[in-house]
């Protein structure tokens, strides 16, 4: 390496994009076992790295919703600030996302409520409905109390007499 590529390795550390990493793995090849044909090749390769460097064409469908923002950080202090946007952008997208999720959740709540849910609620109902009509009314509840009372003061003078006969044998 030379002086100026110190240089420049000083002012621009991670400035890499011109730099051929290919370069460093090539073997040395000799001139008599090289052909006519072996030249081409090498400069059709040249050329297409030269193309690949310089063509900075992404190919986007058009629809898809994306959006590109190309940042090269002058300072170092600039990659924190990116990154905080980064974060705040992945933020937001997560929450249109959760957002839309939540969306299609109450749908399907809604579509299970309105097809499992209340055709059963309203069987529930008409069973109700049902066992309402069978039960006595509030009169004839009051005269079944009112046997219900006699009955149960009948056993009790009964259990007495019982157990004064038990007492006489």
């Amino acid at each position: 390496m030379g002086l100026m590529d110190e240089l420049k390795k000083i002012i621009h550390p991670y400035d890499d994009e011109d730099y051929d990493y290919e370069d460093d793995f090539e073997e040395p090849v000799k001139e008599s076992s090289r052909s006519l044909f072996d030249d081409r090749k090498d400069d059709r390769r040249e050329d297409r790295r030269s193309e690949d460097r310089h063509n900075k064409v992404v190919n986007i469908h058009a629809t898809t919703q994306l959006k590109v923002v190309l940042v090269k950080p002058e300072k170092f202090e600039d990659a924190s600030a990116i990154a905080e946007t980064l974060r705040e952008r992945e933020k937001q997208r997560r929450a249109e996302l959760l957002a839309q999720q939540k969306k299609e959740i109450m749908q399907e709540v809604g579509v299970l409520i309105e097809n499992e849910v209340t055709p059963r609620f309203n069987l529930l109902a008409e069973g109700q409905e049902e066992i309402l009509r069978r039960m006595p009314s509030e009169e004839d509840m009051d005269i079944i109390d009112g046997r219900l009372t006699a009955l149960e003061a009948s056993v009790r003078k009964l259990n007495r007499e019982v157990a004064q006969l038990k007492k006489a044998q």
